[in-house]
C-alpha cells in the first residue's frame, strides 16, 4: 500500500502530454543552518503538465517524467549568498535541479490515499543535482482535494555531501551545514476542459 501511494503522490513529475491533460505547479521552500544564523529561501518549480492515459488493464494512468527547479531561480533574499549557492550548484555547467518517477495508476493511488486518516504518508523519487542522483525519502502532509484542484506538501531533507557539494563559506569562518531541510508545495489543477472527464471515472 505505502509503496502505491508513494507512486501516486509523484504526479508532481508529469510527462508531456498525449490524452487528458492537467496543469500542475509547485513551489520549493528551503531552510539552512550555518555557523552564524539559520537562514531560508524559495525556488520555483517549472510548470508541468500531467498526462492521464488508459493503460492495457484498463487503469488511468500516468506516464513518466521529470519536474525542474532553476538553480538561478533560487533566492535567499541575500545576493552575495545567493551567488555563492549558484557557484556551488556549478549553475553554467549545471542549470536545473531535476526529481524523477516512474508510471502507475493514478485511479487506484488516489483511492488508497483517501483512505489515510490525515492524508499524510511517504513517498521516494530520484533527486537529482549536478551529475549525481539520490533516492530520497519525503514526509507527505496536507493533502487535499476539491472539484478543481489536487493539492499536498512534501518534506524532505538533502544533505550536500551527499550530492559532493561543498558548502559555502565566508572568510572561511562562516560555513553552511550539510544537511538543509525542504518543503515542496504542489497543485495540480484539474479543471480543464477535456481533463474532468477521465477524472470522473477516479471519484
Amino acid at each position: 500500500m505505502r509503496f502505491r501511494i508513494i507512486l501516486f503522490l509523484l504526479l508532481v513529475i508529469a510527462a508531456p502530454a498525449r490524452g487528458a491533460d492537467l496543469n500542475g505547479s509547485c513551489e520549493v521552500f528551503f531552510l539552512g543552518t550555518s555557523t552564524l544564523h539559520d537562514f531560508s529561501g524559495t525556488a520555483p518549480c517549472q510548470p508541468f503538465t500531467l498526462s492521464i492515459e488508459r493503460g492495457a488493464q484498463g487503469g488511468q494512468m500516468v506516464q513518466s517524467g521529470a519536474v525542474v527547479t532553476p538553480v538561478s531561480g533560487m533566492d535567499t533574499d541575500n545576493r552575495r549568498r545567493d551567488k555563492k549557492l549558484r557557484e556551488m550548484f556549478q549553475s553554467e555547467q549545471f542549470p536545473h535541479i531535476e526529481g524523477t518517477f516512474v508510471s502507475f495508476d493514478i485511479g487506484e493511488a488516489l483511492r488508497l490515499l483517501r483512505a489515510s486518516d490525515d492524508g499524510s504518508g511517504h513517498l521516494q523519487f530520484g533527486l537529482s543535482i549536478r551529475n549525481r542522483e539520490r533516492l530520497i525519502r519525503a514526509n507527505v502532509e496536507n493533502f487535499s482535494e476539491n472539484p478543481e484542484q489536487i493539492a499536498f506538501d512534501m518534506e524532505f531533507e538533502v544533505s550536500l555531501q551527499d550530492y559532493r557539494l561543498k558548502p559555502p563559506s565566508v572568510l572561511g569562518l562562516i560555513r553552511v551545514g550539510d544537511m538543509v531541510k525542504v518543503k515542496v508545495e504542489v497543485k495540480l489543477d484539474k479543471s480543464r476542459e477535456g481533463a474532468t472527464a477521465d477524472l470522473h471515472e477516479l471519484q
